[in-house]
């Protein structure tokens, strides 16, 4: 039922999809006059992913491996003039994969050839 003299406004556009592991864009209405916001150029993106939960190798030291699927494995975040990289996994022994070591030397000496934030 609308009220009477009233037309009914236009149905809300729909939400752009986004994957598991991207930033969902900002509306207008979030955007304006808001100041927590992050600009475009200072925020978070995703180098690398998990897989498929069909695609996981499930080892002896993963426990509900499907929770892991399609999300975000390495996360660069530009600060300043340098990037942190954030990393899930752990860096404990008995836990770390073959290719853990080369992955956390890469991004700390690696830093300079890091891809610039779009």
């Amino acid at each position: 039922m609308f009220p009477q003299g009233r037309t009914p406004q236009p149905p809300r556009p729909t939400r752009a999809k986004t994957e598991r592991w991207e930033a969902r864009p900002l509306e207008v209405e979030e955007l304006r006059n808001n100041p927590a916001v992050i600009p475009d150029t200072l925020r978070p993106r995703t180098l690398v992913r998990f897989g498929d939960a069909d695609d996981l190798l499930v080892s002896g030291l993963l426990e509900h491996g499907s929770e892991l699927a399609r999300r975000a494995a390495v996360v660069q975040v530009p600060v300043g003039k340098g990037n942190y990289f954030f990393s899930p996994s752990t860096r404990s022994g008995a836990a770390s994969t073959i290719g853990s070591h080369p992955l956390v030397w890469n991004a700390i000496l690696g830093h300079v050839t890091a891809p610039a934030a779009p």
